[in-house]
């Protein structure tokens, strides 16, 4: 089945995302195991939540 050229677009648009949501998530993780500071954990957590709710 032949795509147009949106969905290809679409596509696309669809991996750059999850990549970057794959490489946001790891970076999130890396810090999470550098800091040991609860409430710089916390504070990230709650910048995580405010960045999902946007």
């Amino acid at each position: 089945m032949l795509e147009g050229p949106s969905d290809l677009a679409v596509r696309m648009d669809d991996s750059k995302r999850k990549k970057k949501a794959e490489q946001g998530f790891s970076f999130l993780l890396n810090l999470f195991f550098q800091l040991s500071n609860e409430d710089v954990e916390l504070r990230t957590i709650s910048f995580v939540a405010t960045l999902a709710s946007t």
